[in-house]
């Protein structure tokens, strides 16, 4: 397996066969994506399409309690350092940039 399960913070990352099941992993805060999350996701998906051995990806979540309630409140995006004021309303989703077809997968 080129992808290394334990290079991940926010994902919980395995193999089986040619499946790579992929898990969000931030329970506490119910899986919501932060820039890690972010940066991570992007990476796995550069890194799954050129893994051969990886057949499907199965993407879900730890815990019990919710998949993914989306962006952390808590994550603000700043640029050159600026911290900017925050509002879901005026931000773009993430979300939208994370998935494998963005990562031309």
């Amino acid at each position: 397996m080129a992808i290394d399960p334990g290079s991940f913070t926010t994902l919980a990352v395995s193999q089986e066969g040619g499946v790579l099941w992929v898990r969000l992993d931030r329970p506490d805060r119910y899986h919501a994506f932060d820039k890690v999350m972010c940066d991570e996701l992007s990476g796995l998906w550069r890194a799954v399409r050129t893994d051969d051995s990886i057949r499907s990806v199965v993407l879900s979540a730890t815990g019990d309690k919710a998949f993914c309630t989306g962006i952390d409140r808590d994550f603000v995006p700043s640029e050159d350092g600026a911290d900017y004021d925050f509002s879901p309303y005026t931000y773009d989703d993430p979300g939208k940039l994370l998935g494998p077809k963005s990562n031309e997968c």
